[in-house]
C-alpha cells in the first residue's frame, strides 16, 4: 500500500516516492485466504536461472558428507531470502524449491530455517517424496545402487525418507507422499497394475515413517499426493490414500485441468488442490521461454478448480521465474481472494497491476501490452512455430500475424521511451524485451515460410527471404546482448540462456540457431523470366514454354469477391531470373479493377484486383486478368458474386461470402440462460479476443437440447444469411478443455433453424492425456480443438444457427460454416460481414 512492489528487486520496479505516509486508525483485517497453501515451483530452472545463480552466488563448496560434488550452483540463503520476501509480499506461503541439480535442505542448511522465519511452508515436487530431493539420493547411492527402486533397496530408501522427515520436524512442511520413478518417470513403465499395488504399500509405510519421525500421529502432519500423469490413472483405477491426505490434481502440463474433485472427494478432510503450469519441459514440445498464458486462461481454469472445491493447495510451475512476473501475481492474488475477480472484471487486475508497476498514467497501455503479448504468444507457443505456422496464401494470415506483432513491438518501443529513468529497467524486462523479441521470433518464422514457398514457386526472391531470416536472427542476438550487458548493469545476465530458436522436438536445443529452418537458396535463371502467384493458392504459374510460343496459360483462380466484404485480392508478378522485366495487365471486363496496369519487376510486385460493383452484372460473373511480361503471358481467372439489390437489402445477420460463414462466438444475437446456467462472455483464453464459456456448476445433470429449440439447455443464437443451399459442415472452434468431470464426456450441441440438434462429443468420458494420444497432442500444439457436424442448408436466405451449452467449462471461440469454400489456415478466415 505504501508503493513498494513485490517485484521491487526481481523486476527493478522502483518504489513510489512519497513525502509522507499516513496510517489509518481503523484496522483493516483480511479474513483467511480462500486457498490455504499458495505458492510457486521453481522448475525447469536450467539453464537460465541456474546459470544466473552460479554467476551471482557461485557454487556450493564440495564436501564428503552430506556428499556434495563440484559444479552445484549455490541456491542458498542469499537467493532464497529474495524468493521468500517475494512470496511474502504476494501473500504466498508455499514453495517447491529448485531441484534439477539441487537440494534445498543440503545445498545450504540455513534454507529451511530461513523459510520458517519468513513463514514459508516448504514441500517437494510431485516426483520427490518425503521432503527428500532426488539429488540427495543420487549423490549418495547412484554409483552404487543406481536409481531408487523400492523393490531392490527398500530398507535404504525408507531410512532415507525417515531422515528427511526427521530433519524438518521442527518446521512447517507439506509432505509429498507416493513415489514415481527417478527423473520424473513412471515407477516401472511395464507394470501398471503392480505399480498401483506397490504404491499402496509404499504410502502405508511412508505414513508410518512420518509418525515415527515427527513423534505425532500421521494425520497431524500435512501431506499431499500429487496425481500427476500416470499416478492419476492409479486413482481412477481405485487406489486410495487416507482421508487426511490432500489430493493434488494436476493440469495436463499445458494449463488445462485434467480432473477436479467430485462432491464426495470434496468432503475429504485433506481436501484437494491443483498443480498448474506456466512452463513445461516435455512433450509434445517444451515451452520455457516466456509467458504464453493470458490472465483469462488462468482465471478460466483456476475458477473451475475453485468452483469444484480444489482449494487446499495451489502450486504453479514458474520455470526460471523471470518472464512470469505478471501471471504469478494474478495466480497468487486470485488464490488469496478469488471472489474479487470474475469474467467481467479481469481488466481491473491488469490495470491495477500495471498502475502499481508503472504509474496510473501508463497503466492502460502497459496492461494492453502485457496481456496482448501473452495472448499472441499463446495462440501458438513460440517453441512450436515453424515456417508452416501460418498460411502464406490464405486470408492474409501470415501477413496479418506479422503486422500485429510489428504494431505491438512499435507500441512497446514507444512505451519504453515514455517511462521515467527510474523505471527503465523494469520497462525493458517486463515490456520492451519480451515484446520485441517475440515479434522478432514471429518474423523469423514468417520469413522462413516465405522462403519455403518462394523456393517451391521458383521465385528469385526466395534468396532475399533467407537473408531476412539471417538478419532477424542477428537482431535477436543483439537483443539478448542488450539484456545481458546493459539491463540493470548486467544484473540479469544469463536469463536469456533459455533457448527459443532451434526446436525440432521437445528437447531444448543447445543454443539458439536457424539451421533447423532448412533455408533454401536458389540459383536464378540467367535471364529474367516471369512467374505469377495469386492469393488463395500455394501454386504459381511459371513459363514452361519457349520464347517463340507466346500463348496465354491460365494461373490458379483468385478467390471469389462479393459486395459485402468488398475484397482486394492480389496477384504477385515475380522474377525467376536475373535482371528485370516490364509487365502490363489487361482486363477482360470493365467491372474488373486493378491497382496498376504496368510496371517493372526485378524481384516481385503485388497488384491488387477489385470489383466495380456498379458495373458488375447481377449473379456470378467470371472474367480474367492477363499478365504480359518477359516475352510470355498468363491469364488469372477472376469471379464476382453480386446479388440482386433486393436480396442485398434483405440479408440480415452474418452473411455467407466465398462459400463460407465465419462467426466469432461472442457476437451472438441472443444468449439464453436456463435456471441460472448459460454461456458467459469471457476475455479470450485462447486465440479469440473474446469467447463464450459455459458456466460452471459442480456436477450438474447432463443437458439435452430440444429438437424444436425448446428450453432444455442454455443456448447462443446467431442469425445468418446464405446465398447457397446444400450440404454444409459446421466447425466449432474450442479451447483445449478436458473431461475434468469424472465419468462424464464433454459435449456441445449445434442446430440450424428448428432442425434436430447435433450433439457432439468434444472429449470422451474415457479420454486419457498422454504423449501417445495424438488428439491431445494436436489440441495443445494448436491451442484448440475443432469439432464438426454435417448439416444441410435447405434454402437460400435467412437461417438461425444455435449452439447449445451441454457441459460445464466448455469454451467456444468461433463458429465456421463451410459450404465448400473454406481454405486451409491456422486461425480460420476473418469474421464474415454482419448486416
Amino acid at each position: 500500500q505504501i508503493g513498494v512492489s513485490p517485484w521491487h528487486w526481481w523486476a527493478d520496479v522502483p518504489p513510489k516516492r512519497r513525502d509522507a505516509l499516513f496510517l489509518s486508525p481503523d484496522a483493516a483485517v483480511d479474513d483467511a485466504p480462500s486457498v490455504r497453501y499458495r505458492g510457486i515451483f521453481l522448475n525447469d530452472e536450467y539453464p537460465a536461472l541456474t546459470n544466473w545463480i552460479a554467476a551471482k552466488y557461485g557454487y556450493v563448496a564440495p564436501r564428503e558428507w552430506p556428499p556434495m560434488p563440484q559444479g552445484v550452483a549455490n541456491y542458498g540463503r542469499d537467493f532464497y531470502a529474495k524468493i521468500f520476501e517475494l512470496l511474502l509480499r504476494m501473500k504466498a506461503n508455499f514453495l517447491w524449491p529448485a531441484m534439477w541439480n539441487n537440494s534445498f535442505y543440503e545445498d545450504d542448511p540455513e534454507n529451511a530455517r530461513l523459510a520458517d522465519e519468513y513463514g514459508i511452508v516448504v514441500g517437494n515436487s510431485h516426483q520427490e517424496p518425503m521432503l527428500r530431493a532426488q539429488k540427495e539420493w543420487d549423490r549418495r547411492y547412484l554409483e552404487t545402487l543406481g536409481h531408487w527402486d523400492w523393490r531392490k533397496h527398500r530398507e535404504t530408501l525408507e531410512k532415507f525418507w525417515e531422515d528427511g522427515v526427521r530433519r524438518t520436524a521442527e518446521f512447517d512442511s507439506v509432505v509429498t507422499i507416493g513415489l514415481r520413478g527417478a527423473d520424473d518417470t513412471e515407477l516401472a513403465p511395464d507394470e501398471p497394475l503392480s505399480n498401483r499395488e506397490r504404491l499402496e504399500k509404499i504410502v502405508e509405510r511412508q505414513r508410518e515413517i512420518i509418525a515415527r519421525a515427527t513423534g505425532k500421529e500421521s494425520h497431524e502432519t500435512p501431506q499431499l499426493w500429487c496425481l500427476y500423469k500416470e499416478t492419476q490413472e492409479f486413482y481412477e483405477e481405485g487406489m486410495r490414500v487416507p482421508d487426511d491426505v490432500t489430493l493434488l490434481w494436476s493440469d495436463d502440463n499445458w494449463g488445462n485441468q485434467r480432473r477436479l474433485p467430485t462432491p464426495e472427494e470434496g468432503r475429504r478432510n485433506g481436501g484437494a488442490g491443483i498443480y498448474y503450469h506456466f512452463d513445461y519441459h516435455g512433450g509434445p514440445r517444451s515451452y520455457q521461454w516466456t509467458n504464453t498464458i493470458p490472465t483469462a486462461k488462468i482465471w478460466d481454469q483456476m475458477s473451475l478448480a475453485r468452483d469444484y472445491g480444489a482449494d487446499r493447495v495451489w502450486i504453479v510451475n514458474v520455470g526460471h521465474l523471470k518472464g512470469y512476473e505478471y501471471p504469478i501475481s494474478f495466480f497468487l492474488e486470485y488464490a488469496w481472494a478469488p471472489e474479487r475477480y470474475t469474467h467481467e472484471n479481469l481488466a481491473d487486475f491488469s490495470r491495477a497491476w500495471a498502475s502499481r508497476t508503472f504509474g496510473e498514467k501508463l497503466a492502460e497501455e502497459a496492461a494492453f501490452l502485457i496481456e496482448t503479448r501473452a495472448r499472441y504468444n499463446g495462440r501458438k507457443k513460440p517453441e512450436l512455430l515453424d515456417g508452416d505456422a501460418w498460411s502464406q496464401a490464405n486470408y492474409g494470415e501470415a501477413e496479418r500475424v506479422v503486422a500485429e506483432w510489428d504494431a505491438l513491438a512499435a507500441r512497446a518501443e514507444s512505451f519504453h521511451a515514455s517511462v521515467g529513468e527510474s523505471a527503465r529497467d523494469a520497462s525493458f524486462q517486463l515490456i520492451k524485451f519480451p515484446t520485441i523479441a517475440s515479434a522478432v521470433v514471429a518474423n523469423i518464422y514468417a520469413a522462413a515460410g516465405r522462403n519455403a514457398l518462394y523456393a517451391r514457386q521458383g521465385r528469385a526472391a526466395a534468396n532475399g527471404e533467407a537473408e531476412t531470416v539471417r538478419s532477424l536472427f542477428a537482431e535477436y542476438e543483439r537483443l539478448k546482448a542488450s539484456w545481458n550487458e546493459e539491463l540493470a548493469g548486467g544484473k540479469w545476465a544469463h536469463f536469456t540462456d533459455q533457448t527459443i530458436l532451434g526446436y525440432d522436438n521437445w528437447f531444448d536445443p543447445e543454443k539458439d540457431g536457424i539451421d533447423h529452418l532448412g533455408l533454401r537458396e536458389l540459383n536464378p535463371l540467367d535471364e529474367p523470366r516471369m512467374g505469377v502467384a495469386v492469393e488463395g493458392s500455394v501454386d504459381a504459374w511459371i513459363s514452361r514454354t519457349g520464347e517463340s510460343d507466346l500463348h496465354a496459360i491460365a494461373a490458379p483462380p483468385l478467390p471469389a469477391m462479393d459486395p459485402f466484404s468488398d475484397q482486394n485480392r492480389w496477384i504477385e508478378i515475380f522474377n525467376r531470373g536475373r535482371g528485370s522485366f516490364e509487365y502490363r495487365l489487361e482486363v477482360s471486363d470493365p467491372w474488373i479493377r486493378v491497382s496498376r496496369f504496368a510496371g517493372a519487376v526485378s524481384d516481385q510486385e503485388r497488384v491488387f484486383v477489385s470489383v466495380d460493383w456498379k458495373r458488375a452484372r447481377t449473379g456470378t460473373s467470371v472474367g480474367f486478368v492477363t499478365v504480359h511480361g518477359a516475352g510470355d503471358s498468363c491469364t488469372v481467372p477472376v469471379s464476382a458474386f453480386n446479388p440482386e439489390e433486393g436480396e442485398k437489402s434483405r440479408a440480415r445477420g452474418f452473411v455467407e461470402t466465398d462459400f463460407y460463414l465465419a462467426i466469432d462466438a461472442a457476437h451472438f444475437d441472443r444468449n439464453v440462460s436456463e435456471n441460472g446456467r448459460g454461456w458467459i462472455v469471457v476475455p479470450g483464453p485462447g486465440k479469440a479476443d473474446f469467447a463464450l464459456r459455459a458456466s460452471a456448476e459442480p456436477h450438474p445433470p447432463a443437458l439435452t437440447p430440444n429438437s424444436a429449440g425448446g428450453d432444455a439447455a442454455p443456448r447462443a443464437e446467431y442469425r445468418a444469411w446464405f446465398f447457397h443451399a446444400g450440404i454444409a459442415r459446421i466447425d466449432l472452434h474450442l479451447t483445449p478443455s478436458l473431461n475434468f468431470i469424472p465419468g462424464r464426456a464433454i459435449t456441445i450441441g449445434v442446430s440450424v433453424d428448428s432442425g434436430k440438434p447435433h450433439t457432439i462429443v468434444v472429449v470422451p468420458e474415457d479420454y486419457r492425456v498422454s504423449n501417445e494420444n495424438e488428439d491431445w497432442g494436436k489440441s495443445v500444439v494448436e491451442n484448440g480443438r475443432i469439432v464438426s457436424a454435417e448439416t444441410t442448408i435447405e434454402t437460400e436466405g435467412e437461417h438461425l444457427i444455435t449452439v447449445w451449452m451441454l457441459s460445464p467449462g466448455v469454451c467456444l471461440e468461433r463458429i465456421i460454416v463451410d459450404m465448400g469454400g473454406l481454405r486451409p489456415s491456422a486461425f480460420g478466415p476473418p469474421e464474415s460481414p454482419r448486416q
